[in-house]
């Protein structure tokens, strides 16, 4: 899917707080509530956006153990079983021996055990697994942006970026231009409005 400026800052916002209000972000943007509605509806349909959802302290809500597994699986059957299980919140295929890495969460010792027993049981043979003492940084957030491949247009002269952009930014708003003739031109046009 090719996006565009608007459709990024739409998902910014929507990454920031997944619950404003179409008419708030038409408003930030400048543009109308169908505008924002249609290209949200788009985002959506095409798979770039795939669920609004909230991020909860799992420690407010109740004390935990928060577990990190790296296992060998080669048999697809057992990755599917994962999937199923209520313990596991995330599961990653990954290029290293063990190449499956899940983050997990049980209630107490007991509960670990028992888990343990279970994978075991559902044929997954080699487990590392690493409790989880803090969490020091959690992003939930995708980097939304030229640099990773997504096709936008210079907000200059309306070309295709081709690597890395030249970045702007004002109001708190990052602008993305295609080259640095492009970049001075905005910039003046820039100083211009603000005047």
């Amino acid at each position: 899917m090719h996006l565009d400026m608007i459709d990024l800052e739409i998902i910014r916002i929507l990454q920031s707080n997944a619950r404003t209000p179409v008419l708030e972000i038409s408003k930030k943007l400048g543009l109308s509530r169908p505008t924002i509605k249609s290209r949200i509806d788009k985002l959506r349909e095409e798979g770039v956006i795939k669920k609004f959802t909230i991020v909860i302290d799992r420690d407010a809500v109740v004390k935990n153990i928060l577990l990190l597994l790296r296992m060998k699986i080669d048999d697809n059957r057992i990755l599917e079983s994962l999937k199923d299980e209520e313990e596991i919140i995330e599961i990653y295929e990954t290029m290293n021996e063990k190449n499956i890495v899940c983050k997990a969460v049980v209630r107490d010792i007991d509960e670990l055990r028992e888990f343990m027993d279970k994978l075991n049981k559902m044929g997954v043979k080699e487990v590392e697994s690493s409790i989880v003492l803090k969490t020091l940084k959690e992003e939930h957030e995708a980097d939304i942006g030229p640099e990773i491949g997504i096709t936008v247009e210079c907000e200059y002269c309306g070309k295709e970026i081709t690597g890395t952009p030249y970045k702007f930014k004002i109001y708190n708003k990052e602008h993305y231009l295609c080259c640095p003739v492009c970049l001075k031109s905005y910039k003046k046009k820039m100083s211009y409005a603000k005047n």
